[in-house]
């Protein structure tokens, strides 16, 4: 047996400001808003191997067994014109968990692996308008994989995992007590994929089929107070579906044309539904799409050496369109809630060597709008708060200029 601690511990510590202005009615045309964050981490990571001394069952199976440690401290100062006092909080949070692993060979070429991991999550939070948090979870994972090298550059494999996400808690004070936690996620993913290398080296490709079946699905949601003047509050929150289901391919081709020309492609098909869901506003979601789930998602490209250390490349990238949040399914609009299908163009021209690098970059060239998120609520007292769609847009087109050192 060969034991292998391999303790890292990590403390970081860091200080945010952020300042923002505004006018709005009688107020002053200017306000400061401050938020003083320092936080503190600190993992551990213990491992046992077996070496080729300590493999089990003549040999044929290696082990590994671990420990695994976090602990996290944080604490937020918000200083705000508008607010009568200093708010403050604090949040923290443990993690402990055992795991173990096994990788047997069976026949010729082929390799078993079962691995099981347990967790438990504590997390505490409190801050000066007296919320109040202290959940626990135990939570279970684990992994069954059957793998086949069926040529000495490429092999296939399918697999059973079980993957978990502790739950939490959505600290607005507003919200009701049945909104303000959610439990945690659990998810089975059944897999199937082939990778390797063909034509001598020169095509290096993999793709996998999916399936996963998503339970306590934590979701992103929305709710809309009115407040007694008419305004509208908009409060974002996590909570969870009953059920989800995720079918997909992902697909991946790095192709050596020659020497000097390479192509790259990567695909994404996907498809996305919940089961027996009901939103925070009480709308039945069942059977619609997830949200941030494109049916589609691609990158593509192509490089080529002009000249030794001289390089072009050029690529592109896009989705399908999708929903913005999971809150609303009956607004007059669709369109307000969902996003448009994009395209984007992308080059950079450079030349590198062993050392350094030079290069010239352009993103988005054709200075494509495109939404990356969007919400859905009342905002504007000019039309009354009716709610209308809002979106956020991605980056416009950009240049620059990258040098890069190394020693």
């Amino acid at each position: 047996m060969t034991c292998r601690p391999l303790a890292n511990f990590t403390k970081k510590r860091c200080r945010q400001r952020v300042f923002k202005s505004c006018a709005a009615g009688n107020r002053p045309a200017a306000s400061t808003d401050r938020y003083i964050r320092e936080r503190d981490t600190a993992t551990a990571d213990l491992r046992w191997l077996s070496g080729p001394a300590g493999r089990l069952f003549g040999g044929t199976t290696g082990w590994v067994a671990g420990l695994y440690g976090l602990t996290q401290h944080e604490e937020l100062e918000r200083r705000y014109t508008f607010n009568e006092a200093d708010f403050d909080s604090r949040f923290e949070i443990d993690r402990l968990a055992v795991y173990a692993e096994l990788d047997r060979e069976l026949a010729s070429r082929w390799r078993l692996t079962f691995g099981l991991r347990a967790e438990q999550h504590r997390s505490e939070y409190r801050d000066s308008e007296s919320v109040r948090f202290k959940p626990r979870d135990d939570m279970q994972g684990g992994r069954l994989v059957l793998s086949w090298d069926y040529s000495d550059r490429a092999m296939a494999y399918a697999s059973i995992s079980r993957g978990y996400k502790a739950g939490g808690f959505n600290i607005s004070g507003t919200l009701d007590a049945d909104l303000r936690e959610y439990d945690p996620e659990a998810l089975w993913n059944y897999e199937a994929g082939l990778k390797g290398l063909w034509l001598d080296g020169r095509l290096n490709a993999r793709t996998a089929l999916f399936t996963m079946q998503r339970d306590d699905v934590q979701v992103e949601t929305s709710i809309v107070r009115v407040r007694p003047d008419g305004s509208a509050e908009f409060i974002d929150l996590i909570g969870n579906a009953a059920e989800g289901a995720n079918t997909g391919i992902e697909a991946e081709v790095d192709f050596a044309a020659t020497e000097a020309l390479s192509f790259f492609a990567s695909l994404g098909l996907l498809d996305t539904e919940f089961d027996d869901f009901v939103n925070s506003n009480g709308e039945d979601l069942s059977g619609r799409q997830q949200a941030h789930a494109p049916r589609y998602q691609f990158h593509a490209g192509a490089e080529y050496r002009i000249a030794p250390g001289w390089f072009l490349r050029v690529e592109s990238e896009g989705k399908d369109s999708f929903y913005f949040s999971n809150s609303e399914r009956l607004v007059p609009d669709r369109d307000q809630v969902r996003s448009d299908a994009f395209e984007l163009w992308h080059a950079s021209v450079g030349y590198e060597t062993g050392r350094w690098s030079l290069k010239l970059w352009a993103r988005n060239l054709a200075d494509e709008e495109y939404a990356v998120r969007g919400y859905y609520f009342g905002n504007d007292p000019r039309d009354d708060y009716a709610p209308r769609g809002y979106t956020q847009l991605g980056e416009p087109r950009r240049y620059g200029v990258t040098f890069t050192l190394t020693n």
